[in-house]
């Protein structure tokens, strides 16, 4: 049986003397502030790049978490990182991301196994046609035994990233 969910998250964001970015429904209004190197301020606000890894790291967490809900799995401590590069072309500019997700209370083969379920219900899973964040289980090199190349990795077919 196929079950059919729907949740519509809205954000809004304000420009003017004190920019801002609010979600409704939630107690989240965060003041906005533009990076130096991006010719900004700066200042104590958050900018758009690390609300997007905050959204793409709690979504895969989110993702994470049904899929060892669905196996009776405990991931008590898991952690997903990620790491946003926005790197300026001309006028334009080109984002990409990595995420690595850390499992400590499962044993690797058991996480790898969990990460790939989680990707397949992530929302911006590759096989659904949109551009994705290379996805990878932390600690897969020295504290699990297997290099960084042979970490879990699910990347889009342009390589990872989004333009």
């Amino acid at each position: 049986m196929t079950v059919e969910m729907t949740y519509t998250a809205i954000a809004t964001a304000r420009d003017g003397a004190s920019p801002s970015v609010a979600v409704e429904g939630a107690d989240l209004d965060l003041a906005l502030s533009t990076p130096p190197e991006l010719g900004g301020r700066g200042g104590a606000g958050a900018n758009a790049e690390q609300l997007l890894a905050a959204g793409y790291a709690s979504c895969l967490l989110s993702a994470l978490r049904l899929a060892a809900l669905q196996r009776q799995l405990d991931v008590s401590g898991a952690e997903v990182r990620c790491v946003l590069d926005l790197v300026g072309r001309g006028a334009a500019f080109e984002a990409s991301a990595r995420l690595e997700a850390d499992i400590p209370s499962l044993p690797e083969a058991t996480a790898r196994e969990l990460l790939e379920a989680a990707c397949a219900a992530w929302p911006y899973a590759a096989d659904r046609g949109v551009k994705i964040p290379n996805v990878e289980l932390a600690g897969a090199g020295e504290a699990r035994g297997a290099t960084p190349d042979v970490a879990a990795r699910q990347e889009a077919t342009d390589g990872g990233g989004y333009a």
